[in-house]
């Protein structure tokens, strides 16, 4: 075997392993509420042809063209879907079966993309000359120690938008390198699908197109030639992208989203110390080796100044943007789900500290960087223990109770039956206050819930009761709470014969690949 076949394989089986992974350890929710539309096109695809929809989300959408219901989301999102939409329809003529495998496979795809999302940043690492060991760790790292892991078990689309922006910011490091055909078309083809992500990521490529200018200057001839390849092979996904706005709106550059700048009301700073610093949605908190890369920065701006330049080129035009939404939030959700996208290249300056520590063998920076990672998995653990809506909608009754219920009649978001989605009245306790901040009560839940305790024990020491001696009845959303993995669901007489396979497979599928690449590894000549 060439050390070529070697490698390919070994990223096979390293795929296989955490695909395997964020499957076993999935959801055993179904699409809910953005994830809703984005299912039910693929679902018509499948089913009909067709890409109109049954439900308008948010309920206030206008409808489209010959008064149909369609999503707002690009298509790439619902084709993505497509695999296991089809898999659902065609298992669900089983009446064992039935919409019991609808929640699995509609993480099928979300699972696929978290493992493709850890195969582009290893490839990242490694091309940057980081140790095998340092980007195998700093992969770990990524997968079960920042808010990946989280959404790569719900059929969101932010999972989608993390590969597409890695595999985008990856190859555009290899065009500088090598702005040859061949690059120049992948990168042509991943601007194409960062796009059809989401439309906000038409944002990234200015920045990325002056950094090319810029490293290849002195090479106008091939950096022409780099811009007009990677346009012809984008042609197809502008295509698709203009097409599919056409078929829903009947107009080219309509995409369905308010571009009007009703939401873009925000103060940058805020929206920014919102993401950053806030207590309930800091990035740092929910994706604790991020702390790496800030103590890495220094070192990065000394070693490889360009790709720093880079990032700040790409990440940070749609970074202000994000601030400056008045829902920068993207509540409901875990964390700041409008920074998932960049959680993998930010991670990438403490991939190289990371490297770093591993060569220097010293222990009490080895025990500093095993407390940092353990702590991104303990974060990890807790938030995929539950779906973050049960948590959401408990602090929401709890804080009703407590200082009362806000005036949300001012809020320039629509009112969904008593629930303002991610509106200031609604929302601002969770992000600003700490008594309700949501790792700290997925942790209090976790004590409560799996043991079937009921509201009252579990309301007994809540994080909010070293502010207040009231006692807050949460009995109406405490009961739904209910731990989130999918094998909880296959325990009865009727579906355990399909679970006991499922999780065997899965279990499989992780322990067999990381056998085999480790003997392969021992057996390799030094």
């Amino acid at each position: 075997m060439t050390p070529l076949t070697a490698l390919i394989s070994a990223r096979a089986l390293a795929f296989i392993a955490l695909f395997s992974f964020f499957m076993l350890t999935g959801s055993r929710e179904r699409p809910w509420a953005d994830a809703t539309p984005i299912w039910q096109v693929a679902d018509s695809l499948v089913t009909r042809g067709a890409v109109d929809i049954p439900t308008a989300w948010p309920p206030t959408l206008p409808k489209g063209r010959d008064g149909k219901v369609y999503a707002v989301a690009p298509l790439l999102q619902s084709l993505v879907q497509v695999p296991g939409a089809a898999l659902q329809r065609l298992l669900s003529r089983s009446p064992r079966i039935g919409d019991g495998a609808w929640p699995m496979l509609s993480h099928l795809s979300c699972a696929a993309l978290g493992a493709l999302t850890c195969e582009l940043f290893f490839g990242i690492l490694r091309r940057l000359g980081l140790s095998l060991r340092g980007a195998v760790l700093s992969t770990g790292a990524l997968a079960a120690g920042t808010t990946i892991w989280v959404y790569a078990r719900y059929p969101y689309s932010e999972i989608l938008q993390a590969v597409c922006f890695t595999g985008f910011f990856g190859q555009l490091l290899k065009a500088r390198d090598k702005p040859d055909r061949r690059e120049a078309l992948w990168l042509g083809v991943w601007v194409g699908l960062l796009v059809n992500a989401k439309i906000i990521y038409i944002a990234c490529i200015p920045g990325g197109a002056i950094w090319l200018a810029w490293h290849l200057r002195d090479r106008r001839h091939d950096l022409l030639k780099l811009f007009a390849w990677a346009a012809l092979s984008a042609t197809p996904f502008a295509i698709m992208f203009l097409g599919y706005n056409y078929v829903r709106w009947g107009a080219w550059l309509n995409s369905g989203y308010d571009t009007k700048g009703a939401a873009t009301q925000e103060r940058v700073i805020w929206g920014l110390w919102g993401l950053l610093l806030s207590p309930g949605k800091s990035i740092f908190l929910y994706s604790p080796p991020l702390l790496l890369s800030l103590a890495a920065l220094p070192r990065l701006l000394r070693r490889v100044p360009a790709l720093l330049v880079a990032m700040l080129a790409t990440l940070g035009p749609v970074l202000l943007l994000n601030a400056s939404l008045l829902y920068w939030s993207g509540d409901y959700a875990w964390g700041p789900r409008y920074l998932v996208f960049a959680v993998p290249v930010l991670l990438v300056p403490g991939a190289f500290l990371i490297d770093d520590l591993l060569a220097a063998r010293r222990r009490l920076t080895l025990a500093a960087l095993g407390a940092v990672l353990a702590l991104g998995l303990f974060v990890q653990v807790i938030g995929n223990a539950f779906f973050w809506d049960h948590y959401i909608r408990l602090q929401r009754e709890a804080r009703h109770r407590w200082l009362g219920v806000p005036n949300a009649t001012g809020s320039p978001f629509p009112d969904f039956g008593g629930v303002c989605g991610a509106c200031f009245e609604d929302m601002h306790p969770m992000l600003w206050l700490p008594p309700f901040q949501p790792v700290e009560g997925h942790w209090w839940l976790l004590k409560h819930v799996p043991f079937g305790d009921d509201w009252a024990t579990a309301e007994a020491d809540a994080p909010w009761h070293r502010y207040t001696k009231l006692k807050l009845n949460i009995a109406a959303t405490y009961g739904a709470a209910r731990v989130d993995w999918w094998f909880l669901d296959f325990r009865d007489s009727t579906s355990r014969p399909a679970g006991i396979p499922l999780l065997v497979l899965m279990l499989a599928g992780v322990a067999v690949p990381v056998v085999v690449i480790r003997r392969a590894t021992r057996a390799r000549p030094p």
